[in-house]
């Protein structure tokens, strides 16, 4: 069993996750800062889990979202967004309130959700997000970003993947 425990060591146990490898020391503040290292995602019980590696100790940052871009397919993307307000100030951030957003003719629209989008931050960051929001597509490409920096001027520091992690879904049919 996979667990949302800021902890991405379940998902790396996993015989069939992906990972993608992030360029460190490349967060755009040097306090108060989530240097991102490594992206992980497996698929377990219609569940796609994804886990996010920090170069640095996060323990005395403080962060005000996170998110996740996505897009699913491959000839014919369709484009996701989950917003995870966080609020971290070391120890561990729970939260299953996740905005989800498709994008449709240009335009954003929200998707209503059953609140069992989660996200958690403790050493790692973790999401576990049911694939019923994506109509069971054949590939899920992944980018996390997430926004730091000193108080009042978190806007000015964050740091996100360097490339898109993809995921093919069908092998865990």
């Amino acid at each position: 069993m996979i667990a949302a425990d800021g902890f991405v060591d379940d998902i790396t146990h996993q015989k069939d996750y992906v990972q993608f490898f992030d360029r460190t020391n490349d967060s755009q503040v040097y306090t108060n800062s989530f240097d991102i290292s490594n992206c992980y995602a497996v698929i377990s019980n219609d569940t796609l889990h994804v886990g996010i590696q920090f170069s640095n100790d996060i323990s005395k940052s403080r962060s005000i979202n996170s998110e996740l871009w996505l897009y699913t397919g491959n000839d014919v993307q369709v484009w996701y967004w989950i917003f995870c307000g966080s609020l971290f100030s070391g120890g561990t951030y729970d939260s299953d309130f996740c905005s989800m957003m498709k994008l449709e003719q240009n335009e954003w629209i929200t998707i209503t959700t059953d609140y069992d989008i989660y996200y958690t931050l403790a050493r790692d960051a973790e999401f576990v997000i049911p694939l019923k929001y994506f109509k069971h597509p054949d590939s899920i490409s992944i980018k996390y970003s997430i926004t730091s920096g000193s108080q009042d001027n978190e806007i000015r520091g964050s740091d996100e993947m360097d490339d898109y992690l993809q995921i093919h879904t069908n092998k865990f049919e």
